[in-house]
């Protein structure tokens, strides 16, 4: 069997100090900036405004160091130092013998090695990159304001600052280094290629296997099973399937997973073996003509595909951090609320297999952009060789997982040479969004013909001619609400473009997550100076507070009330977005779907995440989710006086059967909670689609709750969805009375009730809830289900606004 000897228990020192400091960690990874915390010679960067005390960090060269004992008896006839990955700019020293320069972190290397039987050194000299002598030229960025000497450089590109993010340039062993040993006669496994062609109608597939070894005259065998059942057990390569449970995103169905074992076998025993998982499914990018412009949807095994989902970026500063656990939780937060498409942002990283293995297991699509954004990277033959190797080596890695259904080449750089006019002869990259990259891509997959993978030049992109955000044409960031014209959120009607990748509205964290990072407590309120340090977006206080004040009363200006009042603005802004979005699915596929900018925060901080830093969903999260769900009644009011009523549905749930029927209810409701009028009229609900109910008129002093029930068989009611449409903006009304939500916790549930109608019930406690920032209707009982050892802290709820 191949040994691998993995360098870990690292130290650490500036080039120019004598001696050296263990590092924070025993394992495999370590960076700079969690060691030095550790050390005592920096403080918390996360932490105060101490970001600023630490930016020598990323100007100067550290060294780290670590040994492995090559014991007498192991065979040396071949040795590979695999890097995995090293963040960035490195020169690797084995036995004090250079062997490497590594410039790209997202770059496996592999050199052959003679190490020596005891101990073996290795030593890593990491080379400062927060500034790029003898630049070629002057690239132009969106974000001017981080510099744009990341773009000559092959790191993550959120290190150098975001509007979300801290610059902190750090440098470390970002994924192992080891020393692989193995016997030349036998040799050793190095992956396993998997293409199939899947027949959806048939459910077969013809299956493809193509081991990658190293040396040796070994047989191979593969293995496939589903559960417990072998389906073959065979050297062969090819072989045809049938009956095949798919995999499917879960809003569609079971994301059925295959596990596949390779065996090296010599003189008939296992020399080396590898297991991965691998499901069956087809993608289709389906960009049809319309009148105006065309389609852009996801078509998954043959069913169309509306998409509820999110934008992802890395979830820490100091990547060596993260555990599998974290993403594990992270990515249960997202089909925990209905969205079932991630998309890993071009500014991050290619995620750690954790990432994709658990939106694998859960059913959730991964939109993956390679890793440019916001800038004019160069295009010169040997930055673009090495992004060649890097697109191939992520893409062979990614390959595996049915998850992946569409890359784009960047994010944004096609917006960037809109916004400043680039001509297109200094629009160097073009060539590896335009022509490496899909290269690259047919070479891996097989071809344009390929059923497996999607691509786009970047995102946003519509064609050649037009601009990349171009609503009727490929997909949009649509940010004319926060940034751009700055419009109201309730004018989100006339900003839906085919696809909208990118939207969002910026609301602050938990509490929880300010007085972890604010160390003075003085300092806890919403213009200290701590606090607004941890806001990166640029005009931030204008834009935030433009939004709270055009839409909701401030009655007090302490933290708590601010935390609450832009929650409830992103809550609000987010359901005006995805009605917007969701009505235009229909049977003409207007809108195909929207990602949420974003679902996470790198660090704390005041962004447009759902979710912070705590991991704490913010009221935004839970209005998504409400809106994600497979069947929703709501309604576009296009003017004050009409509202334009729809049921929306997705997913491959039949609403249609012939044992069913539907009606709506509205109940209007005066300013003192009292129903004034009720109306009732049946619908018809169709399958994966948008059904328009009509128009109700509109009264600025009336609150509609509009409820969409399903009569089945025996004449039994039930509630499928609830609408509730508030007169705009909330600042301007009041309801009338003193009645504040009751609530108890009994049975492993919070129970909540009101005589009156409230508007966002805010529920604080130290557990996670099912919902949040929800409606409450006069007299009826809102059951959540909590831990038994949940403690609910404080409830808030604004009654429209009510003192």
């Amino acid at each position: 069997m191949p040994t691998a000897l993995t360098f870990d228990n690292w130290h650490f020192k500036r080039s120019t100090d004598t001696g050296w400091t263990k590092s924070h960690t025993n394992s495999a990874v370590t960076e700079i900036f969690p060691d030095l915390v550790n050390s005592g010679d920096i403080p918390d960067p996360l932490s105060d405004c101490n970001e600023a005390l630490v930016s020598f960090v990323g100007r100067t060269e550290w060294w780290y160091k670590a040994s492995i004992t090559v014991e007498p008896g192991l065979r040396l006839e071949r040795c590979e130092l695999v890097i995995n990955g090293l963040d960035t700019d490195c020169d690797v020293l084995l036995n004090n013998e250079h062997i490497a320069h590594t410039k790209n972190m997202f770059r496996r290397y592999s050199v052959e090695v003679q190490p020596l039987e005891g101990i073996n050194t290795l030593l890593l000299k990491f080379h400062p990159v927060d500034h790029i002598k003898d630049k070629p030229f002057e690239p132009i960025t969106l974000l001017p304001e981080f510099g744009n000497d990341r773009m000559f450089v092959r790191k993550a590109q959120y290190h150098y600052g975001w509007d979300w993010g801290p610059r902190l340039i750090t440098c470390g062993v970002y994924k192992p280094v080891e020393l692989v040993l193995w016997d030349e006669e036998t040799g050793k496994l190095d992956g396993v290629d998997v293409s199939y062609r899947l027949d959806v109608e048939t459910k077969s597939a013809e299956l493809e296997l193509q081991a990658i070894t190293k040396g040796g005259n070994a047989n191979v065998v593969y293995t496939l099973k589903f559960g417990d059942r072998t389906i073959f057990k065979s050297p062969e390569s090819t072989h045809q399937l049938s009956d095949i449970k798919m995999w499917f995103p879960f809003t569609h169905g079971d994301p059925n997973l295959y596990t596949l074992t390779t065996d090296l076998i010599f003189n008939g025993k296992i020399v080396d073996s590898l297991e991965q998982r691998l499901g069956f499914r087809q993608v289709e990018l389906v960009q049809s003509s319309l009148d105006t412009g065309s389609t852009f949807y996801f078509r998954v095994n043959g069913l169309d595909t509306y998409v509820n989902g999110c934008n992802w970026i890395p979830a820490s500063p100091f990547l060596t951090t993260l555990t599998r656990q974290q993403y594990k939780d992270w990515i249960a937060l997202l089909k925990d609320g209905n969205q079932n498409m991630v998309r890993v942002w071009g500014g991050g990283i290619y995620e750690y297999d954790w990432f994709y293995q658990e939106c694998d297991s859960l059913g959730i699509l991964v939109w993956q952009d390679f890793m440019f954004a916001c800038g004019q990277y160069p295009g010169d033959d040997e930055f673009v060789a090495n992004v060649r190797v890097e697109a191939e080596q992520n893409v062979q890695r990614l390959k595996k997982h049915p998850s992946v259904v569409i890359y784009a080449g960047n994010n944004e750089d096609y917006q960037t040479r809109d916004e400043y006019k680039i001509p297109r002869d200094q629009f160097y990259a073009r060539k590896i969004y335009e022509e490496v990259l899909p290269q690259v891509l047919a070479d891996i997959y097989g071809g344009e013909e390929s059923t497996t993978i999607a691509y786009i030049p970047g995102s946003p992109y519509s064609n050649d001619t037009l601009p990349a955000d171009d609503l009727t044409i490929g997909d949009v960031h649509q940010w004319n609400v926060w940034h751009g014209k700055e419009l109201p959120y309730q004018q989100w009607f006339k900003l839906v473009g085919r696809f909208v990748s990118e939207f969002g509205m910026e609301a602050m964290p938990s509490y929880e997550v300010f007085t972890k990072c604010i160390t003075n407590k003085d300092e806890l309120y919403p213009q200290s100076k701590t606090v607004e340090y941890h806001n990166k977006a640029q005009g931030f206080a204008r834009k935030l507070s433009y939004y709270v004040y055009a839409n909701v009363r401030i009655l007090e200006n302490d933290l708590s009330s601010w935390i609450y009042a832009t929650q409830l603005v992103q809550s609000e802004c987010m359901a005006f977005a995805l009605l917007a979005a969701r009505h235009r699915w229909g049977k003409n596929r207007l809108c195909g779907g929207q990602l949420v900018w974003q679902l996470n925060d790198v660090y704390p901080v005041t962004s447009w995440s759902l979710v912070d830093s705590c991991r704490v969903p913010k009221l935004g999260y839970y209005s998504v989710k409400r809106l994600s769900e497979p069947c929703i009644i709501g309604g576009e009011a296009f003017d004050d006086n009409v509202l334009n009523l729809f049921i929306s549905t997705s997913g491959a749930q039949n609403y249609a059967s012939d044992d069913a029927s539907y009606f709506v209810q509205v109940d209007y409701y005066d300013m003192a909670s009292v129903i004034v009028k009720t109306e009732r009229f049946p619908v018809t609900v169709a399958n994966n689609s948008t059904v328009e109910c009509g128009c109700l008129a509109l009264d600025e002093h009336l609150i509609l709750c509009i409820t969409l029930h399903r009569i089945s068989t025996g004449n039994t009611s039930a509630t499928v969805n609830r609408y509730i449409h508030w007169p705009q903006p909330l600042k301007h009304y009041t309801l009338s009375g003193d009645a504040p939500v009751e609530y108890v916790v009994k049975d492993g549930y919070l129970e909540l009730k009101s005589r009156v109608l409230v508007k966002g019930v805010f529920v604080q406690c130290d557990g996670y809830l099912q919902d949040n920032g929800f409606d409450l209707v006069p007299n009826e009982t809102k059951r959540l289900k909590v831990d038994t050892s949940t403690t609910i802290s404080r409830v808030l709820g604004t009654y429209v606004n009510a003192t």
